[in-house]
């Protein structure tokens, strides 16, 4: 027994954008996922980096003329270089500005510096406590747990999408034959009762 159409060429139309808004909306989760995951990067780097100007802090800076390279530590301090996260932060063209401090000069204090930061940032390790916490730590915890809830989502999502994903493709491709009057007109009778059980 032939079935009769029961709905509209827009009812499938709607139909069809329902699906493609959802496809949209799991592209979106993964987007998000990988948001968050790009955040904890961004968060942990932001701590290893205050962890290290940190460590830097309490490097003197005579500490850069150890191997008596002759360079003139008193003039650095003297203009307000105290310690290694002072050179750190600071441009080679500000160091030498200092007088006596050559631009080959702050180049070498600049590598000195930057490879005592290299092997700090080497040793910087992530400490969480619930004594301890600090605005970068919380931060931390907060990027992971919404990583962790949107890789949760978009995992559940997409299984559960995946899972019907290929009988409902083959459907809404059936029933793209009833998105208008004349592709409706042109279609075979046999594959109308097809949509028409597909679009059930």
């Amino acid at each position: 027994m032939k079935q009769k159409r029961t709905f509209s060429f827009s009812d499938v139309k709607s139909l069809i954008a329902r699906h493609n808004e959802i496809e949209n909306k799991l592209e979106e989760l993964k987007l998000t996922e990988q948001k968050y995951n790009d955040k904890i990067k961004k968060t942990t780097g932001l701590y290893s980096a205050s962890e290290v100007l940190k460590i830097l802090k309490d490097i003197p800076i005579e500490e850069v003329n150890r191997d008596k390279k002759g360079i003139r530590v008193k003039a650095l301090r003297e203009n307000g270089f105290t310690n290694y996260a002072d050179i750190f932060t600071a441009s080679k063209y500000q160091i030498a500005s200092v007088r006596g401090i050559s631009e080959d000069g702050a180049y070498r204090i600049k590598k000195i510096v930057s490879e005592a930061a290299d092997t700090a940032a080497k040793t910087t390790k992530l400490k969480l406590s619930a004594d301890n916490r600090t605005a970068d730590t919380t931060n931390i915890v907060m990027a992971v747990t919404q990583y962790q809830r949107a890789s949760k989502l978009s995992n559940e999502a997409i299984l559960l999408f995946e899972q019907n994903n290929i009988e409902l493709k083959s459907a809404l491709e059936e029933v793209r034959s009833a998105t208008g009057f004349f592709k409706w007109l042109f279609t075979s009778s046999d594959k109308k009762q097809r949509v028409i059980k597909s679009y059930k």
